[in-house]
């Protein structure tokens, strides 16, 4: 992690050992993995993350991913449909323009 740390302040990249989690992915299962520290934080296990929108499960299923994406479509539609159905009182140029 030594090294890890001096790469970090070389690039300028700051981490927060107090947001940051680590995942260990591995289709072989693991009791207990070592403790990780990062310039004295405690750096704690998860068994997923979230990384540029994308769920990272231990496994790499993509499972929680999809059902993730699933469901912030679903609530999507939910609230467009009242607005985008054909009863609505908007013309069709607005609703073509809220579908680009």
């Amino acid at each position: 992690m030594k090294t890890f740390a001096n790469w970090c302040r070389q690039w300028g990249v700051n981490i927060k050992g107090t947001r940051s989690n680590a995942i260990l992915i591995s289709r072989r299962f693991i009791t207990e993995p070592p403790p990780l520290t990062l310039e004295g934080v405690k750096i704690s296990w998860s068994s997923q993350a979230k990384y540029l929108g994308v769920i990272i499960d231990k496994r790499l299923p993509w499972r929680q991913h999809v059902e993730f994406i699933t469901t912030k479509v679903k609530a999507l539609i939910h609230t467009s449909n009242p607005l985008l159905f054909a009863k609505s009182t908007m013309s069709l140029r607005n609703k073509l323009h809220l579908m680009a």
